[in-house]
């Protein structure tokens, strides 16, 4: 399994309704990217995350998520695009406990 981390303002309509696409640069200034923003650790503002929640995005080990990689020169992996569609039909996703969130964040090797 791999799970990803989504920090919103709107979990409780993301959990009902399923997750949008959205366009930006993700701080790219060449590409503009469409999907759902999931990082390997819960972001935050330091990251250029907005919200006080985060969702847990947990994907079956048979989703390649590879072609979603956001790649930055010098950086390690931890960032990805994905599209709202591929979620919605294949991930288990649920809201974090601030606990649960301290505890993915301390996991964080970026």
């Amino acid at each position: 399994m791999t799970t990803l981390y989504h920090t919103t303002d709107a979990a409780q309509q993301i959990l009902r309704e399923g997750f949008r696409d959205a366009e930006g640069s993700y701080g790219l200034r060449v590409l503009t990217l469409r999907g759902v923003f999931l990082a390997v650790a819960p972001a935050d503002i330091n990251d250029g995350a907005t919200g006080d929640n985060v969702l847990e995005v947990t994907f079956p080990d048979d989703i390649d998520l590879s072609d979603h990689a956001i790649a930055e020169e010098g950086r390690p992996q931890w960032e990805w695009c994905v599209p709202a569609d591929l979620i919605n039909r294949s991930a288990t996703v649920r809201l974090l406990t601030e606990d649960k969130v301290d505890e993915a964040r301390s996991g964080r090797h970026v």
